[in-house]
């Protein structure tokens, strides 16, 4: 019946042990920080909520029947979205170099002198950009590959549907 534990000597272990437990908790947190920064790929997911409503009519009857073909609209969207006339344009959009605003063009200013004639303040100024490269290569994306990423759900007689977009996987 020795099995009683003391805290005095409970504590004294661990104030005897506590540079090595400190120097193995960095040592494993930089192994999980570098696993996660350089081994595992980031994976990213979006999602929107979109809502199929149009103008009321005051009439009640009216008003299901608008509900009705909000409801058969969605199923023309859920097509439309994920047609390969609109991945194609997702697609060449994610596969090409992006042009992005870094300056906004200022207008040349004018000053009117006292006889009404007006001289140019100062120079027009171009707009300036900046090239992004592209977030995919051309091998790594297509409209099919595109189109099995994109999910799209909705509640039986709900005016609100989900377009979930998935990670691509390499």
């Amino acid at each position: 019946m020795d099995n009683i534990i003391d805290i005095k000597r409970l504590w004294l272990i661990l104030r005897k042990n506590m540079i090595l437990m400190i120097i193995w908790g960095m040592i494993l947190a930089g192994f999980a920080f570098s696993v996660s920064k350089f081994i595992i790929q980031p994976q990213y997911s979006s999602s929107v909520a979109l809502l199929v409503n149009r103008k009321q009519d005051e009439n009640t009857g009216a008003q299901f029947q608008n509900q009705q073909a909000d409801v058969q609209i969605i199923n023309t969207y859920k097509d439309i979205i994920t047609r390969p006339v609109i991945l194609n344009t997702v697609t060449k959009n994610l596969t090409t170099k992006q042009k992005q605003l870094v300056k906004k063009a200022k207008p040349a200013t004018y000053k009117t002198l006292a006889d009404g004639t007006q001289i140019v303040d100062q120079q027009a100024q171009p707009a300036e950009y900046k090239i992004i490269d592209a977030k995919y290569k051309k091998s790594d994306i297509d409209a099919k590959r595109l189109a099995g990423n994109i999910s799209i759900n909705n509640e039986q007689n709900s005016q609100i549907f989900t377009v979930n977009v998935n990670p691509f996987c390499y």
